[in-house]
């Protein structure tokens, strides 16, 4: 074969194209995936949290001094066992009262002053969420809500992405909080 016949022989020219763009295809796929897997975990989340909303809003006659620790406790239940392989961790409080966290499946001791589950509140923020003093119920809020009592439900998973966190995973966890009026 001579020289001239070398520069003009196309045999193999595919093969070199596709060593080419596989890796391009190859870091595609993996990018998708990857946004995949994170946007499952976060609608997983968001899907966990509704639910326990509803139950929030449906039982808003136990957002009660006496009944409060027990529908905060149900509620990080839900958010932590809500039907995923892995668990969800769950933070709930009742009013600014009573308090429950479940962290890798384990109930953590109870916390908060169970009479302020009595009380109103104009709270502020989601996260942080800043309670403030009690306030007569129905008033108005700076906020442009009325003075009332409310749940605040937050759940996280771990989640290490491929590549970034796509502004959903922050430190390693996607993070979802919802804050419910009940009354």
């Amino acid at each position: 074969m001579t020289w001239r016949s070398f520069l003009h022989d196309r045999g193999g020219s595919s093969a070199v194209e596709f060593a080419i763009i596989a890796p391009v295809l190859a870091l595609l796929f993996a990018g998708i995936v990857d946004i995949g897997a994170v946007l499952l975990k976060r609608f997983q989340l968001d899907n966990t949290l509704s639910a326990a909303a509803n139950y929030a809003l449906i039982s808003q006659a136990n957002v009660s001094a006496a009944n409060g620790g027990a529908l905060a406790t149900a509620l990080a239940g839900i958010v932590s066992a809500a039907g995923t392989r892995t668990y969800a961790d769950s933070a709930v409080v009742v009013n600014n009262g009573p308090s429950q966290k479940i962290v890798l499946g384990v109930v953590q001791p109870a916390t908060g002053t169970a009479s302020n589950a009595d009380l109103c509140y104009c709270p502020t923020g989601i996260a942080p969420l800043v309670w403030g003093a009690s306030v007569t119920c129905g008033s108005s809020c700076t906020s442009g809500l009325r003075a009332g009592k409310f749940v605040q439900i937050q759940a996280s998973r771990a989640h290490t992405p491929l590549f970034s966190g796509y502004g959903i995973v922050k430190r390693g966890t996607i993070s979802v909080s919802t804050l419910v009026q009940t009354g």
